[in-house]
């Protein structure tokens, strides 16, 4: 199987993972949900907000039509229109990360948290540019902060796992998928996760019981359908070892 957060492949076995964690963006949803909260409540956002956000959001169009030295002349502007404007920082980081250019990147995301230290959006951002880098002690550490500014947001703690998976801590991720689970007992991506994890530890009744937990919450739903079969084939080749 292939475990895959933060655009990263993460190899547990070689089973197939759930497959729409393979969709190249779909697992930071959370953060992007986040993103489309208006900027006007926080800090720095609140001179010449209108034409800012107006820059901003044409650059973000031209960056998803591969635009970029476009988007970049628009998000120059944005920003020497407002020096501290968050989501211009954020979205010349989202650009650059385009462009492949991490290391820029991460300079825009962290200008971005340096105005606005509790935006958890923000952290999570760069959790993931840093994890593209290779620096999984950084992405932890942002990650971390995350976690400690919204403790009780499951999803944290299931990218956190991926995170303590790509190292070999396996162990450690469990635990995580299971505060994740405590959170939000009723997603099946979760507990699919961790039934996947404990085979992975030989943890195979605790494992089981995670798979029929998944079928619980997915049975009946076409979308899930994949998972569903997948736990059902799992729970009876371990049935069959015991």
């Amino acid at each position: 199987m292939k475990y895959r957060l933060f655009h990263a492949t993460i190899r547990l076995s070689d089973r197939p993972s759930p497959f729409y964690l393979n969709a190249p963006h779909r697992l930071l949803f959370p953060v992007i949900a986040l993103l489309l909260i208006p900027f006007a409540t926080l800090p720095g956002c609140r001179n010449s907000e209108d034409s800012v956000l107006n820059l901003t959001r044409r650059a973000k169009a031209l960056t998803e039509k591969k635009e970029y030295p476009e988007a970049h002349a628009l998000l120059e502007q944005a920003l020497e229109k407002d020096p501290t404007h968050i989501d211009a920082y954020l979205e010349q980081g989202r650009l650059y990360e385009a462009q492949n250019q991490i290391d820029d990147a991460i300079a825009s995301y962290t200008k971005a948290i340096s105005i606005s230290p509790k935006h958890i959006a923000g952290n999570m951002i760069l959790a993931n540019a840093y994890r593209r880098a290779g620096n999984l002690s950084e992405a932890k550490k942002w990650v971390e902060k995350a976690s400690s500014l919204a403790p009780g947001e499951a999803y944290i703690h299931h990218i956190y796992a991926a995170l303590l998976f790509k190292e070999g801590n396996v162990e450690g991720a469990v635990a995580s998928l299971r505060k994740a689970v405590s959170l939000k007992n009723d997603d099946g991506e979760f507990h699919l996760d961790l039934a996947k994890a404990l085979e992975h530890t030989g943890e195979k009744e605790e494992a089981v019981k995670e798979y029929e937990k998944v079928i619980e919450i997915v049975s009946g739903l076409d979308r899930f359908r994949e998972w569903e079969q997948y736990s059902q084939k799992r729970i009876a080749a371990l049935r069959r070892e015991e």
